[in-house]
């Protein structure tokens, strides 16, 4: 295991230092993982220690950062002694957040991003929807996505097919899957169900709201548990983004695997027929859009051309019309080549699910 950094070995003791506590209450054990994000990190934290509820303890789990992000745990610290910070650079979500929700000491674990903002009595809620149940085995609440493109201003909550593909849905009460911003878990049932599967890289939280219910607990979506989930704009990388398209789409295949497929000779026939069909489905429609968008790009450019610019606009534009198009060129690269070359992977995720039945 990685070595990891507390901002102090001497106060891992969480009780002797909160105020106001209640005994009747549960210890609900934040954790925010977060990497790079020290801005977001200070703002999210000034709201977390307003909280009105006790007692609760901060994790931060920093996964690799190279910024100011410990130093900030540490100023906070001085003040919060419910506060532990470690660095876990290990990549994978299942992975990190296994390690964070392990170190955690409460009854509840919430799980909350770095670029989250909550109000006072966001624990107080979580904690009443808990008790109305015990069968109750996860809690989500409302996302509301601050500065996201419309594609994704439903980020945080969705339902998989039957496919095993994920859908951001717009009808928050029909959730199936909450996302990191906004959800809690009781640590009994996720130290029941074995915690994360570690072949999560990504779409982690789908596996887990889907194993809990498999075990026959429920989970509960509470509109008036909020969040301000604002948007952190970042550079990706090809190779990143080949990376994490990869990823969804073999990790699409386990989930169906996992909670979807239904093992049996027929069954196995119709598993390569239906992947088959999804795979040319796929190719079509990441062919089409690449096209239609070809389409405009050429057409908007020769509007440009006959609306008489003068020649140094002309020279701006063209450039300007080449970097699209280099863009274009390797989403379109990035997209076929994930959905190919994904396949390949798909042997070995068959092998895990048949680990994982056993």
């Amino acid at each position: 295991m990685k070595k990891f950094y507390v901002t102090s070995s001497q106060h891992m003791k969480q009780s002797s230092s909160l105020k106001r506590i209640n005994k009747d209450k549960p210890l609900i054990s934040i954790v925010i993982c977060t990497k790079n994000r020290a801005d977001s990190l200070q703002k999210c934290l000034n709201k977390v220690f307003l909280q009105d509820y006790n007692p609760f303890e901060v994790i931060i789990l920093d996964n690799g950062s190279h910024d100011e992000t410990k130093k900030i745990a540490q100023e906070f610290y001085l003040n919060n002694k419910n506060l532990r910070y470690y660095y876990y650079p290990r990549k994978g979500f299942a992975n990190f957040r296994q390690f964070a929700w392990n170190k955690a000491k409460g009854q509840i674990i919430t799980s909350l991003d770095d670029d989250c903002i909550i109000d006072r009595n966001f624990l107080d809620k979580i904690e009443k929807t808990f008790s109305q149940d015990k069968k109750i085995g996860i809690v989500g609440g409302n996302v509301i996505n601050i500065g996201f493109s419309k594609e994704f201003l439903w980020k945080g909550l969705g339902t998989l097919d039957n496919y095993g593909y994920f859908h951001n849905i717009k009808n928050r009460e029909n959730a199936t899957i909450f996302g990191s911003a906004n959800l809690s878990i009781r640590k009994d049932i996720f130290n029941k169900i074995g915690g994360f599967d570690l072949n999560f890289s990504l779409l982690e939280e789908a596996d887990i709201c889907y194993n809990v219910k498999k075990e026959g607990y429920s989970i509960k979506y509470n509109p008036r548990i909020k969040i301000k989930h604002y948007h952190t704009p970042k550079n990706e990388s090809i190779t990143n983004s080949l990376k994490r398209n990869m990823d969804t789409k073999v990790l699409r295949f386990y989930l169906y695997l996992k909670y979807f497929y239904k093992p049996s000779i027929k069954g196995f026939y119709h598993l390569i027929l239906q992947e088959v069909v999804l795979f040319l489905k796929e190719i079509y429609e990441s062919n089409i859009t690449y096209l239609i968008k070809l389409f405009f790009l050429i057409q908007e450019k020769i509007k440009n051309n006959k609306s008489g610019f003068i020649k140094k606009n002309e020279e701006t534009n063209r450039g300007s019309k080449t970097d699209k198009l280099f863009e274009l060129y390797g989403r379109f690269f990035v997209m076929n080549y994930s959905i190919i070359f994904s396949r390949i992977l798909y042997p070995y995720y068959f092998m895990e699910y048949i680990k994982y039945r056993k």
